[in-house]
């Protein structure tokens, strides 16, 4: 390795060249070597569909400090250098050289100073160090110093004695000799449960049989981790009594479950490979509980679990380091696995010697790549459901590593991420979308999950507002780090100051809101258009949006995530037509693409109204040269919606679909819909173009594999009807509750040059085209994409 401690300033890097002569000179060689030549090596390539880009972009302001750096991997080479310089030919003073790289990942253990750098990384051949090109970055002034740790110190802070995570000997003899301390809530809810658990006298659960191929198969494999999860959770629940209250009967149970997992074959059906989640849970919950229950155990028992806990970590660290995870991240259950291999590492750092290899690698990943579905906005390709459903289990990890002095919660995703539960998720929301289970709603047990997530955000960041939803949801401490997350002097906040909207422009997703501080009376809009594309949990539906009212959902995505990948699931709910989006001549966008991607392209908060638009063009893979959905917000009163679209060149028809969980009205002669749900409603005139050919169907095709379990939902196709090259469709969308039916204001189109008009009463919205200077309308003028001109 051939690395500065520091580059902080000119005088140290000169020290270090006095005392160090034979660094000089192998750096000098280094640096000597052929600058970037164009070979066969693979430098410099452009990422595949499945790849990650190279960080820091090139011109990119970086947040961190110092940034990860990233690239990818040549073919042929093992080992990597990489090289960071104050000047683009890395002649600078300020240049540092790190060899000997066996990942495509490196993250430096000290800051740089603020300011602009280059990056270059490279391999060597047989006779010379091959470059890449030079890439600018800039640090920023405020940017977050977050250096990666020495992973020998984590390790050696590590208590011998057991437990080891979560909690330490100190805090549960305090637990223990005071149980109606300020913790007694805690202790009395985990006593409880585990008082369930030993009521229930449960059987073992067998391991299953070899898993088979067909749907049939699959639904067996989807039955049993259902009637797995309750189970090991059991375990993990009657772990952590035995904790709190020294009590063996629970220990005695949690004992009797983990042994029975530890005779289970690693590498049978309950591997955490594909198809894996009976593995995951195990990979999960027997790490934890076997530290929590190590004092109970016979030292036979004790080996048979470190082997067993062993080779199942080394599973999942091997599927991640085949990935490679560091440059191919983009798969669900790998980046699920994460936090497993970090928390079974630390539980068994002190008996097998391999153990600090994983959490040398994880952390890396974790501290540059992951999540592989979120970016610095802190939002969540795969949608609210699986944000919640992952974001759980990895609070738990940031707030573990936090209490051990690694502080990767001040990575801005994870600062970030809370936002996306708290204007996505909030409590009662009648449905998740978007992403696979968008049909459920926001209540029971993932209302909890969500409130726990934002409790141990608003712990790890001291933010009131996460604090205050948390409380919307009844959540508080709880899971593993019921303990250490547990802080009651944060006071919560409502949200009255915060702006009604947010844009999470790293998955395409904006929402906006009436009033974020009242679910029941809230009108929520939600609008997906993903730079990922229509991969892993969720599906070909860009620019599509959905609308909630008053406690109930009004539009929606349709279909049921029922097994994944079976017939209704990919021939529906990963469809086009399944969503509130537009059809080309009745063809949708191109489902499981990298390539069928959107993007926000405009967001502005303006208080009174609210304005977005997304670009989802590319996702129909060549058929348009234009989708652009406008969308304005007039709060609380109706949405504006412009959809821009022009085919690729041949006359098409296109179709704008509404989806719905009630039959809808349809006033075919007045170009108007109307939803109705509970006391609410909503109603969509239909403005442009005119004729409009309405069409409304009922269930799914394919059908469902359980259909039983499925409420049934409606679905509208609004349709023109003469091919055409470019078509506008302007659409005005007023929810309302039942009893202000006779009081909407009529909605119409406006003369106007330049752009579209659209009077709603005595207000006026103006939305520019692309192109013109200004759009005119009346006496009305304005230079801006779009203006609100409010009747007050």
């Amino acid at each position: 390795m051939c690395a500065l401690s520091s580059v902080k300033n000119n005088r140290r890097t000169f020290l270090v060249l006095r005392l160090f002569p034979v660094f000089v000179l192998i750096c000098a060689i280094a640096f000597q070597e052929s600058p970037a030549l164009a070979t066969p090596t693979g430098l410099d390539r452009p990422p595949a569909a499945n790849e990650i880009d190279y960080s820091p972009a090139d011109g990119e302001e970086t947040s961190v400090n110092p940034p990860p750096f990233v690239w990818l991997p040549s073919e042929g080479a093992d080992r990597y250098r990489l090289a960071v310089s104050r000047s683009p030919d890395f002649s600078s003073d300020e240049t540092v050289v790190w060899d000997d790289i066996g990942i495509t990942v490196h993250v430096p253990t000290t800051d740089f100073e603020a300011g602009r750098w280059y990056w270059r990384y490279g391999f060597r051949g047989e006779d010379r160090t091959y470059w890449s090109r030079a890439r600018e970055f800039f640090i920023a002034e405020d940017a977050v110093s977050l250096p990666f740790p020495e992973i020998g110190d984590l390790i050696s802070r590590l208590p011998e004695s057991r437990p080891r995570t979560y909690y330490s000997p100190e805090a549960l003899d305090r637990i223990r000799a005071n149980p109606e301390g300020r913790l007694a809530e805690i202790v009395e809810e985990a006593v409880e449960m585990a008082e369930g658990v030993l009521a229930r006298e449960e059987e073992l659960f067998p391991e299953p049989e070899p898993w088979g191929d067909g749907e049939k198969s699959r639904r067996r494999y989807v039955e049993t981790f259902r009637e797995m999860r309750p189970y090991t959770r059991g375990m993990e629940i009657s772990a952590k009594a035995y904790l709190f209250t020294g009590d063996e009967r629970f220990a005695d149970e949690a004992r009797r479950r983990l042994m029975h997992f530890m005779t289970w074959d690693v590498d049978g059906p309950s591997s955490a490979i594909w198809p894996g989640e009976l593995g995951m849970d195990i990979a999960e919950r027997a790490p934890r509980t076997f530290d929590w229950i190590y004092d109970t155990l016979t030292d036979e028992e004790r080996a048979k679990c470190i082997d067993v806990l062993g080779r199942r970590i080394a599973q999942i660290h091997r599927l991640h380091r085949s990935m490679p995870f560091e440059s191919q991240p983009f798969a669900s259950h790998p980046g699920r696995m994460i936090g497993f291999v970090i928390e079974g590492a630390l539980v068994l750092a002190h008996e097998i010697p391999e153990a600090k290899d994983w959490i040398e690698y994880t952390l890396k990943v974790l501290w540059s790549v992951y999540p592989a579905w979120g970016g610095e906005d802190g939002g969540w390709h795969e949608g609210v459901s699986y944000w919640g459903f992952y974001l759980r289990r990895m609070s738990w990890i940031v707030t573990e590593l936090d209490r051990l002095g690694i502080p990767v919660k001040d990575r801005p995703f994870f600062r970030n991420t809370g936002w996306f539960g708290f204007y996505t998720a909030y409590p009662g929301r009648p449905q998740r979308a978007f992403g696979d289970a968008y049909e459920e709603a926001v209540d029971g047990w993932f209302s909890r999950h969500v409130g726990e997530i934002l409790y141990n955000f608003s712990s790890l960041h001291g933010n009131p507002y996460f604090r205050w939803r948390a409380k919307q949801h009844g959540a508080g401490a709880a899971g593993p780090v019921a303990v250490s997350a547990y802080e009651p002097d944060i006071a919560p906040k409502s949200p009255d100051d915060l702006p009604h909207s947010r844009l999470f422009k790293d998955v395409g997703v904006i929402a906006m809101h009436s009033d974020l501080a009242d679910p029941e009376e809230n009108v929520m809009f939600l609008m997906q258009s993903s730079p990922y594309g229509s991969v892993s949990h969720n599906h070909a539906n860009q620019n599509a949006f959905t609308l909630d009212a008053f406690g109930e959902s009004l539009a929606i995505s349709s279909g049921y995530y029922q097994t994944y990948g079976t017939g209704h699931h990919a021939e529906w709910v990963w469809q086009t037509r399944a969503h509130n989006a537009i059809l080309v001549g009745g063809e949708g966008q191109t489902p499981r693409s990298r390539h069928a991607h959107g993007e926000i392209v405009a967001y502005e908060e303006n208080g009174d109204w609210c304005y977005a638009a997304g670009d989802a063009t590319a996702a129909y893979e060549g058929r348009l040269r234009r989708f652009v959905r406008h969308v304005v917000f007039v709060r609380p009163d109706y949405f504006v919606i412009i959809d821009d679209l022009e085919s690729s060149g041949e006359p098409v028809t296109f179709e704008w679909l509404l989806h719905a969980r009630e039959t809808m009205n349809v006033d075919g002669s007045r170009s108007r819909v109307t939803v109705e749900k509970g006391d609410a409603r909503l109603r969509v005139d239909f403005l442009k173009p005119a004729p409009l050919s309405f069409d409304q169907v009922s269930g799914w095709d394919p059908p469902l594999p359980v259909p039983e379990e499925a409420p049934p939902q409606f679905h509208l196709t609004a349709s023109t009807t003469t091919p055409k090259e470019r078509v506008r469709f302007v659409t005005v969308m007023f929810p309302h509750r039942e009893a202000t039916d006779e009081n909407l204001p009529e909605a119409r189109l406006l003369e106007a040059q330049g752009g579209i008009a659209v009077a709603v009463g005595g207000d006026r919205v103006l939305w520019k085209a692309d192109g013109a200077d200004e759009v005119r309308t009346g006496s009305d003028i304005s230079r801006r994409t779009v203006e609100v001109i409010r009747e007050r």
